[in-house]
């Protein structure tokens, strides 16, 4: 008898697992096409409006998908396990199931290991594939800007590259008309460069540079220590150099093209040296703390003239300032809480593939004629709760400064608290 159960529920398991799968699929196709549409439309903005050639738009769009499976996957385990429970409630397979002995903690089995095996690979989707395909993107981007540099300098546009600002009009092509550019030189000196006319240079020998040569430049040069020393120059043709890695989302690496374990080492890097700024701060209080003391200690002293008093009560009212402005002035990091939500993010994004099958079982089996299509609502509907949690939790952490693990992992928390109290109840009866 043991073995003819076994093999039975084996059966129902890879019924189940099957019904599941082909759910999923479904809900996994219509995310990865809306996920994949708004990664069209953020390209067309600024990419495929410039003619970038089709080899690279291609490219681009390849690496694009790492980001789309990392957001498909586990809102298409919700759905997919919503979809795939409630049609076999709608079928009453579920209530047979139940009329041949099966306990619902037994159909559960196979939905809530597929959702544990979907954590793991979704953690891989987005601690390996994922920063991959940052980099690659990066890369191509630096491509796409070292054949194409007018890409950078939009039409009428300020734009800040190194220590310098430029101001655009029109540009076309690979020409572009008036321009002004500021630049901050050593020791604060101002420098002010004007062309009427220009165009780009890239060096393909050089790939990360490109140069900007400005036609008929005029340039005002003002030394700060001393505005009466005033310098201007002309010149037929001038050449102004630049690095990619300077340009806005080029430079530097973001968490996203780095995996978790190298992250968590960068973290702690930037967490150190914020601390250090906390307790210089810390020490900056305690100190006018006691300056304010020692003027509040004199201030009682007694025989003190009104003259004297008066003069003694500004200053404890300086110091007192002094203090509360310190208060006030606590040291924040932003930086550092994007890192640390990112790291977090790699985690809880694919930690949701399992608090979505535990709420998903009993909300999928509740009625008895929810069918697919009740289940595809229900899901989106969580699945929108979801991202409006998270959304919700960063910006929280960016504008009040609090926790970047508390602003991430509080949906994965509730949804795991509730469907853990649906999940018992409903196995109980």
């Amino acid at each position: 008898m043991k073995i003819l159960s076994k093999r039975s529920y084996n059966t129902i398991y890879t019924y189940l697992t099957k019904e599941f799968l082909f759910s999923f699929l479904v809900s996994f196709l219509f995310f990865f096409v809306i996920f994949f549409v708004n990664q069209i439309l953020l390209l067309a903005e600024r990419i495929l409006s410039n003619r970038i050639p089709l080899g690279y738009v291609l490219r681009l769009i390849l690496c694009t998908f790492p980001s789309i499976l990392a957001l498909s996957f586990p809102f298409a385990t919700l759905v997919g396990s919503l979809m795939a429970l409630g049609n076999l409630s709608a079928q009453k397979e579920i209530l047979a199931m139940e009329c041949a002995g099966i306990p619902l903690r037994t159909l559960s089995r196979p939905i809530l290991l597929v959702g544990i095996v979907f954590c793991f690979i979704s953690f891989y989707i987005n601690d390996y594939l994922l920063p991959l395909g940052a980099v690659h993107y990066r890369r191509i981007s630096r491509e796409i800007f070292s054949a194409m540099p007018s890409l950078e300098l939009e039409p009428y546009s300020v734009k800040f590259i190194d220590n310098k600002v430029v101001v655009t009009s029109d540009v076309q092509d690979n020409r572009f008309g008036p321009i002004l550019i500021i630049e901050n030189g050593r020791k604060n000196d101002r420098n002010l460069i004007m062309a009427p006319s220009g165009y780009f240079e890239n060096h393909p020998d050089k790939l990360g540079n490109f140069s900007i040569m400005l036609e008929d430049v005029e340039e005002h040069a003002i030394n700060n220590r001393d505005r009466t020393v005033q310098t201007y120059t002309r010149a037929e043709l001038l050449a102004l150099n630049f690095l990619f890695s300077s340009l806005q989302g080029l430079s530097g690496l973001s968490p996203q093209e780095i995996r978790s374990f190298d992250l968590i080492k960068q973290i702690r890097e930037k967490q150190e040296v914020f601390d250090g700024e906390v307790q210089r701060w810390e020490e900056r209080v305690a100190k006018a703390e006691e300056e304010l003391k020692a003027a509040e200690e004199k201030l009682l002293e007694e025989n003190l003239d009104e003259r004297e008093k008066t003069k003694r009560q500004k200053t404890v009212d300086n110091l007192s300032a002094n203090v509360t402005s310190l208060r006030e002035s606590v040291p924040r990091d932003r930086t550092l809480d994007q890192w640390k939500m990112e790291y977090f993010q790699k985690f809880a994004i694919p930690f949701s593939c399992f608090p979505f099958v535990l709420i998903a079982f009993p909300l999928g089996v509740v009625s008895r004629r929810s069918g697919r299509a009740v289940g595809f609502l229900i899901g989106l509907f969580l699945a929108f709760l979801y991202w409006a949690f998270l959304i919700m939790g960063r910006n929280l952490t960016m504008r009040s400064g609090i926790s970047p693990f508390l602003s991430i992992w509080t949906a994965n928390i509730l949804l795991t608290g509730v469907g853990a109290v649906l999940y018992i109840k409903k196995v109980r009866l």
